[in-house]
């Protein structure tokens, strides 16, 4: 089972002392396309770097600039958090922002689009009461009306499916194989990929690749020993030096580097 926590975000130890985040439930009516409700905020004397590795998925967000709908990000994500300051978002479902967003979800892969631009003149208004509401409840009740007023009414059945197999990678990280993955979602791996990028902007191996550096990354800041070589291996990387140079590539630091900077002990090979 995986231990991925705080959606993607690194060095999560910053969570509770630099920022705090919180994380709500959708109404159930609202379930089929959306994962949840968050919300971050902060107050800081000094400014904070601020990094994640996105996940598969589109998140809503609104913040001091406006409102955009963020598609999935390949690259590591890094914001300067400064002074007194906040981010109301709602996470979709993988896979089920394709059915609002009816053009191929690669346009939308490291891009964001303003709110009005995808939802219209319904959306008028949505960001000032947000902004302006006084607790995440009220931001919530604000989102789930404009969503109920302009989602579509028909649900796509494949939308679940990408969503279980996007749960099946997520739930079995050391599963580091295309062909692993397709085998254990009944799929052939070409109809897994067409699948993907319909839905998701992206293949299938990336996404196996990107749920195993978040894997890694949440392992890393539990604490306690840890052996690379061992956790390479349980991850199911061919050796340690691929392990190495992918967490650097996606990361940004070498596995020891993130170590350290989580204040974790490490166990070298």
């Amino acid at each position: 089972m995986s231990t991925v926590s705080l959606g993607g975000i690194l060095n999560p130890r910053a969570e509770g002392v630099r920022f705090f985040l919180a994380r709500h439930a959708p109404s159930p009516d609202l379930a089929y396309f959306v994962e949840r409700h968050w919300s971050v905020r902060w107050d800081l004397e000094e400014p904070y770097p601020q990094e994640t590795l996105p996940q598969p998925c589109v998140n809503l967000v609104f913040e001091e600039a406006g409102a955009r709908f963020y598609g999935l990000g390949t690259k590591r994500f890094s914001v300067m958090l400064s002074g007194k300051g906040w981010v109301f978002g709602t996470k979709f479902r993988p896979g089920a922002f394709r059915p609002i967003w009816r053009r191929p979800m690669v346009d939308l892969v490291d891009r964001a689009a303003p709110l009005r631009d995808v939802l219209g003149g319904a959306s008028d208004g949505v960001w000032e009461a947000v902004r302006e509401a006084g607790d995440d409840d009220a931001c919530a009740l604000a989102v789930e009306a404009l969503l109920r007023a302009t989602l579509p009414q028909e649900k796509d059945p494949e939308v679940e499916v990408v969503a279980s197999i996007v749960k099946l990678a997520l739930d079995n990280p050391g599963m580091g194989r295309v062909e692993e993955l397709a085998a254990a979602s009944g799929q052939s791996p070409r109809a897994l990929q067409r699948l993907f990028r319909r839905y998701l902007g992206v293949g299938p191996k990336w996404v196996i690749r990107r749920f195993r550096l978040h894997e890694a990354a949440a392992r890393v800041a539990e604490g306690g020993d840890i052996h690379w070589a061992s956790l390479a291996q349980d991850l199911g990387y061919f050796d340690q030096a691929h392990f190495i140079k992918d967490f650097k590539d996606q990361v940004g630091q070498t596995p020891t580097e993130y170590a350290r900077r989580c204040n974790v002990r490490t166990s070298l090979p």
